[in-house]
C-alpha cells in the first residue's frame, strides 16, 4: 500500500515558509486493523476533503494578508492627516527682505466654505476670486492655479490683476496679508 510513517510528523512554524504549490500538511489515513482496503469512493472523499482543507487554508491566509494591509492603510491615512492638520491649522509667519514680519491665518482659516460659496459676508470678491486667492494663499504658481482650476494661464493672470486691484495690493503676499486684515477688522 505504500510507505508508513512512523511517529509524528513534525510541523513549521512559519506561516510564510512554504512556497506556492508546495505542499503545507501531510495527511495521513490509515486502517491500523487493516481490516480492509480502501476503495475509489474513498479515495474520492479523501480528495475532497484534502481540496476544502486546502481552500480553508487559502481563505484563512488570504483574510489575514487583508486584514495587515487594512491596518497598514489605516496607518498611512492616520498619518497624512496628522500631517495634513499639522500644515493646515499652524500660522504662518512670513518675513520681508527689509526684515518685516507679519503674521498670516492658517490656510484652512483663509476661507471657509460658506466664503467660498459667495454669501454676503463677503461681497468684495467673486467666488471665483476666493478660490484664486486661497491658492495663491497656499504657495501656488499661475500654472498650478490653471491646472486646477481648468483654465488658462493667462484668465489666472486676469483674475490675480483683478484680486489685486480690488485689495489695493501690489504683490501676492500684500493681497493676502490686506485679505486677512480686512476680514478680521
Amino acid at each position: 500500500m505504500g510507505r508508513r510513517a512512523s511517529g509524528p510528523v513534525p510541523a513549521q512554524s512559519s506561516r510564510r515558509s512554504h512556497r506556492a504549490g508546495a505542499p503545507i500538511a501531510l495527511l495521513v489515513v490509515d486502517d491500523p486493523a487493516q481490516e480492509r482496503v480502501p476503495t475509489i469512493g474513498d479515495r474520492d472523499r479523501l480528495r475532497v476533503f484534502a481540496d476544502a482543507a486546502g481552500f480553508a487554508f487559502q481563505a484563512a491566509a488570504l483574510a489575514e494578508r487583508l486584514e495587515s494591509q487594512r491596518n497598514h492603510f489605516q496607518r498611512l491615512t492616520l498619518t497624512g492627516q496628522a500631517v495634513m492638520t499639522d500644515l493646515c491649522e499652524k500660522p504662518v509667519t512670513l518675513r520681508a527682505a527689509d526684515g518685516y514680519e507679519w503674521a498670516a491665518l492658517p490656510t484652512a482659516a483663509v476661507l471657509s466654505p460658506a466664503d467660498a460659496a459667495g454669501t454676503d459676508r463677503d461681497p468684495l470678491l467673486t467666488p471665483r476670486e476666493l478660490e484664486v486667492l486661497a491658492m495663491i494663499t497656499e504657495g501656488a504658481r499661475n500654472r498650478q492655479i490653471a491646472a486646477r482650476l481648468c483654465v488658462s494661464e493667462e484668465t489666472v493672470k486676469s483674475h490675480v490683476r483683478r484680486v489685486l486691484r480690488k485689495l489695493h495690493a501690489g504683490i501676492r503676499a500684500e493681497a493676502v496679508s490686506r485679505y486677512h486684515r480686512l476680514r478680521a477688522g
